[in-house]
Protein backbone atom coordinates (compact mmCIF):
# COMPACT_ATOMS: atom_id res chain seq x y z
CA UNK A 1 0.00 0.00 0.00
CA UNK A 2 1.23 3.71 -1.07
CA UNK A 3 0.22 4.83 2.57
CA UNK A 4 2.53 2.40 4.41
CA UNK A 5 5.63 3.30 2.15
CA UNK A 6 8.73 5.50 2.88
CA UNK A 7 9.51 8.54 0.34
CA UNK A 8 11.89 7.40 -1.87
CA UNK A 9 13.72 8.90 -5.00
CA UNK A 10 13.90 5.95 -8.17
CA UNK A 11 14.71 8.81 -10.68
CA UNK A 12 18.08 10.06 -9.84
CA UNK A 13 16.88 13.84 -10.26
CA UNK A 14 13.00 15.30 -10.05
CA UNK A 15 11.36 15.46 -12.33
CA UNK A 16 11.95 12.62 -13.96
CA UNK A 17 11.99 11.44 -17.42
CA UNK A 18 7.85 10.72 -17.84
CA UNK A 19 7.21 13.72 -15.54
CA UNK A 20 9.23 16.06 -17.80
CA UNK A 21 6.75 14.61 -20.94
CA UNK A 22 4.21 15.65 -19.35
CA UNK A 23 5.23 18.84 -17.64
CA UNK A 24 6.51 19.91 -21.36
CA UNK A 25 2.99 19.25 -22.66
CA UNK A 26 1.69 20.94 -20.06
CA UNK A 27 3.64 24.12 -21.09
CA UNK A 28 2.19 24.38 -24.83
CA UNK A 29 -1.21 23.92 -23.93
CA UNK A 30 -1.80 26.02 -20.52
CA UNK A 31 -1.13 29.36 -20.57
CA UNK A 32 1.80 30.74 -18.81
CA UNK A 33 -0.86 32.59 -15.90
CA UNK A 34 -1.70 29.25 -14.69
CA UNK A 35 1.45 28.24 -12.17
CA UNK A 36 2.55 25.08 -11.67
CA UNK A 37 4.63 25.20 -8.50
CA UNK A 38 5.05 21.49 -8.20
CA UNK A 39 7.78 19.90 -10.61
CA UNK A 40 6.42 16.71 -10.46
CA UNK A 41 2.68 15.01 -11.92
CA UNK A 42 0.98 12.61 -9.37
CA UNK A 43 0.32 9.54 -10.21
CA UNK A 44 -1.52 8.36 -6.56
CA UNK A 45 -1.48 9.20 -3.27
CA UNK A 46 -2.98 8.35 0.18
CA UNK A 47 -2.83 9.78 3.48
CA UNK A 48 0.19 12.52 3.15
CA UNK A 49 1.92 10.33 0.49
CA UNK A 50 1.76 10.67 -2.86
CA UNK A 51 3.55 8.83 -6.37
CA UNK A 52 4.59 10.34 -9.45
CA UNK A 53 4.77 9.10 -12.72
CA UNK A 54 8.23 8.06 -12.85
CA UNK A 55 7.80 5.87 -9.45
CA UNK A 56 9.22 8.52 -6.45
CA UNK A 57 7.27 8.60 -3.77
CA UNK A 58 7.02 11.92 -1.72
CA UNK A 59 5.89 13.00 1.87
CA UNK A 60 3.55 15.66 0.94
CA UNK A 61 4.34 17.98 4.72
CA UNK A 62 3.00 21.01 2.37
CA UNK A 63 -0.97 19.75 2.61
CA UNK A 64 -3.15 19.42 -0.09
CA UNK A 65 -0.67 18.73 -2.83
CA UNK A 66 -1.82 15.20 -3.38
Amino acid sequence: MLKDELPKIVTGSVPGPECKKVLERRKNAIPSAIGNNYPCVIKRGAGAVFEDLDGNIFLDWVGGVG
